[in-house]
């Protein structure tokens, strides 16, 4: 035997118009499988499911179930019911009103279903269709879509949601494409917008799970490349969320890879990202000079974005030469805001042996002479502490004694920066095989920098640096970079 529950209010109320106070005196009352458009499903008169009402119910002058009658539920079985006018179709095309997932009282066998029926949708494209009257307070952007198509079930999420004469949805699919077969619609049961999962903060951030990187699908290159393009790329999944500013809201997106042309200009670029019709766009803005950009920055629910438009901060990139970026371990010049990672940097000397060029207590110089012998890195925003050790060895002193003072010079080749521990060995005049050793810490400031190894010689005249054919004699400067 069939066990029943009660099915709860309003079912079994009496029904008016909304609206009024005007009964719905001959208004037809469906009942559906839960989250369907058009499956009927039977409900019964008494507790035993001895009696089926028809499908739908009439109900009487009163707006009331007829003859006193009460509505009952089928054990675990969840509905839709639907209250339409008495002229309506079947399936309503009108419906006064609907209510979706009701189980009978006191059944707790009953579970609902996390999709709720929806409008009957009207094909336009791949990624777009209408519904009729207005539509936007339910297919909000954000929310999420199942659809029934030719070509089999599509699942989607809402880009966009415009009244018009109709209400147009744009989706972003996330695999297959909505077809001309497109037949019946419904939404998740939770809108994207005031969601009632709960978060682990009262402003929990949305998500990116991207990096940018100069090597397709790989999003933390490990080999020294140079390229013409910069990708962004999935990284810990495959969703990015952006900023509404029609509806303040963050929209989230699912999206494969994307990529742009490295500017021509060689000045720092903010890279930003943008929702267009459903895809995910990134485009670069050149700054001012290396240390100040031209396009402020503005904080919303805790995500950078450009204040202009409010497109996504995602990170700063430095072009080595005219439309072509390096990313190497003496040069970090693409600086990521999200999912930073610990990359390895350093330059080492490959110079047989050099004269330290200037007197005594003269200033800082790089050794080996070269400016070239440094490395560069840029930050978007000042974030992270960088650490780099630099060891500098093998020297001959020639005539004198003093002292080899090692230290690492932040954008400069002939000093040494604050927060650099340096470096001092002692030479005796003859020949002296010493090592200095300087470490360094800090925070740079945005833009490009550059570090480089630098030397003092604290004597009477000049010493020699002597090299050999083992790079482990070489002088070295190695650290790690953020970003």
């Amino acid at each position: 035997m069939t066990t029943c529950f009660l099915a709860p209010d309003p079912v079994q109320g009496t029904f008016f118009i909304p609206g009024g106070n005007t009964p719905g005196n001959g208004a037809q009352v469906f009942f559906y499988v839960a989250g369907s458009v058009s499956t009927k499903q039977t409900v019964y008169k008494d507790n035993a499911a001895a009696v089926a009402w028809t499908n739908p119910i009439v109900l009487d002058s009163g707006g009331n179930l007829p003859s006193g009658g009460e509505v009952w539920f089928p054990t675990g079985q969840t509905f839709k019911v639907v209250w339409a006018p008495s002229n309506d179709t079947d399936p309503p095309t009108s419906p006064y009103r609907t209510m979706d997932n009701l189980s009978g009282m006191n059944d707790s066998s009953g579970t609902a279903s996390e999709w709720i029926g929806g409008a009957t949708p009207t094909f336009i494209s791949s990624t777009q269709f209408t519904l009729a009257g207005d539509q936007t307070a339910t297919y909000t952007p954000g929310r999420r879509l199942k659809s029934t198509n030719t070509g089999g079930t599509i699942y989607s999420t809402v880009v966009s949601s415009v009244f018009g004469a109709l209400t147009t949805i744009t989706v972003q699919n996330d695999s297959g494409v909505l077809d001309a077969g497109l037949s019946t619609l419904f939404y998740g049961l939770l809108a994207a917008d005031h969601l009632s999962v709960p978060q682990s903060t009262l402003n929990a951030q949305p998500q990116v799970n991207a990096r940018l990187t100069v090597v397709s699908g790989i999003p933390v290159p490990t080999d020294d490349v140079s390229t013409t393009k910069i990708y962004l790329t999935p990284y810990k999944g495959n969703t990015i969320d952006f900023y509404n500013l029609s509806n303040t809201n963050w929209e989230r997106l699912t999206f494969s890879e994307v990529s742009t042309s490295i500017p021509t200009t060689t000045i720092v670029h903010d890279v930003f990202a943008f929702a267009s019709s459903g895809a995910v766009i990134i485009e670069t803005v050149a700054w001012a000079t290396n240390t100040s950009r031209s396009a402020s920055l503005s904080v919303v629910s805790g995500m950078l974005v450009k204040t202009s438009d409010n497109h996504l901060y995602v990170g700063s990139i430095f072009p080595a030469s005219s439309g072509v970026i390096s990313d190497t371990a003496s040069t970090r010049t693409v600086f990521n805001y999200w999912n930073q990672v610990d990359r390895p940097m350093a330059c080492y000397g490959t110079t047989a042996s050099w004269t330290y060029p200037q007197a005594s207590n003269s200033l800082f110089t790089v050794v080996g002479g070269s400016s070239n012998f440094a490395m560069k890195a840029v930050y978007g925003q000042s974030t992270a502490a960088n650490v780099w050790h630099l060891a500098v060895g093998r020297f001959a002193t020639v005539t004198t004694s003093g002292q080899i003072v090692a230290a690492v010079g932040v954008d400069s080749f002939n000093n040494a920066t604050t927060g650099t521990l340096n470096g001092r060995a002692f030479a005796d005049g003859t020949t002296a095989f010493c090592q200095a050793i300087a470490f360094y810490k800090g925070i740079p400031g945005i833009g490009l920098h550059t570090y480089a190894p630098v030397v003092q010689f604290q004597g009477t005249t000049s010493f020699i640096w002597l090299g050999t054919n083992n790079v482990g004699d070489f002088p070295g400067l190695a650290g790690t970079y953020k970003g």
